[in-house]
Parts: C-alpha cells; sequence; structure tokens
C-alpha cells in the first residue's frame, strides 16, 4: 500500500483520513494534478493553481483553497509520474 510505503507503518483507521490528505498533498507538490470533468469524453485539465496554497479534503479527493478559487474535485495524476514518485519517496 502506498500510504505504507511513504510512512513506513501502517495508519490507524482513526487516522486514515487524515493520513490520506496529507499523502495526498506530498504527491501533489512533486507532480502535475489534474482535474477530471464530470463527462467522461472531455479529457482532463491540468490544475494551475498551486495545490500547496489549498488543503486536501476527503481522502485526498478534493482540493480547498482559502483565498476564494473554487475546489478541484475529481483529481487525477498521471500513472507512470505517480510510480515515479512512489519510487523516490519510497527509496528504490
Amino acid at each position: 500500500m502506498l500510504r505504507e510505503k511513504v510512512f513506513r507503518a501502517r495508519a490507524s483507521l482513526d487516522k486514515e483520513q487524515a493520513d490520506a490528505n496529507a499523502l495526498a498533498a506530498l504527491i501533489a507538490g512533486a507532480m502535475r494534478l489534474y482535474e477530471c470533468a464530470e463527462d467522461p469524453a472531455m479529457p482532463p485539465r491540468l490544475v494551475r493553481h498551486d495545490p500547496r496554497k489549498g488543503s486536501f479534503r476527503d481522502g485526498g479527493r478534493e482540493l480547498h483553497f482559502l483565498d476564494g478559487t473554487p475546489a478541484k474535485r475529481r483529481l487525477a495524476v498521471q500513472a507512470d509520474e505517480l510510480a515515479a514518485v512512489i519510487a523516490k519517496l519510497s527509496g528504490t
């Protein structure tokens, strides 16, 4: 599990949401983040706002900004970029 590789320990059920939000913030700071449209025929759009200026909620599924920027939902990353970040974080 990604959480175990990054944090080197299993998260308790009570901390699962907080861990997922923290993990999403860590990953979003290291790679490109996309927002998918409700219509699956539409291509994902690159999130142009700095994710470090927002906070992740709902287990890393939503990015909310305090400056009034609309929240980003249906977030996605490219699988090959994610694999590279996981490898870097886990030291492999």
